[in-house]
């Protein structure tokens, strides 16, 4: 099936734009059915946890997706696995449109969890267009422009499920996959220019990436970093719906603050990156990320339990992570730079199975009684993971292949 999606255009490199709409496709997927769990699980007459599985589980199924799409792009090229991968999002987009059943429900977000090829494989194909603190300042700058997806789509989820239904946001899903498809077909030229000669020899070079000792360092940064956020969407609906006393309109516009802080962090990353250092960047990036979660608890715990309290201080977690997440990834991806692809799907795997787990934790964690607080120590716990490891990374000698 690979094959046939070789031929088009093939020879030139995508355009910005291109790469960013890729990445923004999936972060979409993931994040514009978040203020509808509790309805979900209303009209299926199911929990707020087993609802919660159509984030979790597609986070688990994403993160299996990616260890095998780095090799597999790592041998046939970028663009045929993306390519194919956008025709199982649509298709999947439309499975969930038309579920009858929870089960058929879940079963079409595994489907559509193949988005994540995009998201992932846009971070090798700018690590194949450039060097390793240019990739870093890229990444942050692709990152920055595709987070006004994730920006606008809880809001817009909010908004379709008040006025329409949940199922209405599939539909426009399976817009954007089609949409997808027809962009990358003709504006996606093939940039692995040396791809590995066999399948079963890009597998067996995982064995020789998992033992570079810099690498699980940079995934260890990057899958706490993110899970402070998968932690945070796997659970903002519950609070703010049974705490806060939200409605899904407003849980999807307090998103906001979430997407405008990433933004920025992700313009410091893609501004100063490649003067600082990758490494000094993770620091400060985690070390804001840190301050973010604890004036949230602070707040609570004095006994403001507002909106704000929850939102406001995830405007510094998006700082942190949009400063810190760019270059953990670029630095990931460079450790073996000829293993690009690999290590972007083996890092991503990583950092999605690792948020499907505090995601759905943090979700089982929180009942009536609990408050935000179970929610709010994961994160705490998954930030300071994230400075420590980066903190470490800052301490050590370059590498000699670091460009």
């Amino acid at each position: 099936m690979l094959n046939l999606f070789v031929n088009g255009h093939k020879s030139a490199p995508p355009h910005f734009i291109t790469v960013v709409f890729l990445a923004a496709s999936a972060a979409m997927t993931m994040n514009i059915f978040l203020p509808s769990l509790t309805a979900i699980s209303l009209e299926f007459g199911i929990a707020y946890s087993s609802a919660q599985l159509v984030l979790s589980g597609y986070l688990g199924v994403t993160a299996v997706f990616q260890l095998l799409i780095g090799p597999l792009s790592d041998r046939y090229g970028r663009r045929p696995v993306i390519l194919v991968s956008l025709v199982l999002f649509f298709i999947g987009s439309l499975i969930c449109l038309v579920a009858p059943t929870f089960e058929i429900l879940l079963f079409g977000r595994l489907v559509q969890a193949s988005a994540i090829t995009t998201m992932s494989l846009s971070r090798a194909i700018v690590r194949d267009l450039f060097a390793r603190s240019k990739a870093a300042s890229m990444i942050g700058y692709v990152t920055m422009a595709m987070a006004i997806g994730p920006m606008i789509a809880p809001m817009l989820g909010g908004y379709l499920q008040e006025n329409y239904s949940w199922r209405a946001r599939f539909l426009r899903l399976a817009v954007i996959a089609a949409t997808m498809l027809v962009l990358c077909w003709f504006d996606l030229g093939e940039t692995n220019k040396n791809k590995s000669t066999s399948l079963a020899a890009q597998f067996r070079n995982y064995g020789e990436l998992v033992r570079e000792k810099p690498l699980w360092l940079y995934i260890i940064s990057a899958t706490a970093g993110a899970g402070v956020f998968f932690t945070f969407i796997g659970g903002a609906d519950y609070v703010g719906r049974n705490f806060l006393d939200l409605t899904p309109t407003e849980i999807g516009f307090y998103f906001v603050f979430v997407s405008v802080g990433y933004i920025s962090g992700n313009y410091l990353a893609g501004r100063f990156t490649e003067k600082t250092g990758l490494e000094k960047m993770m620091v400060v990036g985690t070390a804001v990320t840190v301050v973010g979660v604890v004036i949230s608890i602070f707040l609570f715990f004095i006994g403001v339990v507002e909106a704000a309290s929850l939102f406001l201080p995830m405007l510094f977690v998006g700082i942190g992570n949009g400063m810190s997440l760019p270059s953990a990834n670029a630095g990931a991806v460079s450790v073996r730079a000829d293993l690009a692809g690999s290590a972007a799907g083996l890092t991503g795997s990583l950092q999605v199975g690792g948020g499907a787990a505090l995601s759905y934790l943090a979700a089982n964690m929180l009942g009536p009684n609990t408050g935000p607080y179970p929610m709010l120590a994961i994160m705490l716990g998954a930030s300071i993971i994230s400075l420590a490891a980066s903190t470490i990374i800052f301490r050590m000698p370059q590498p000699a292949h670091a460009e």
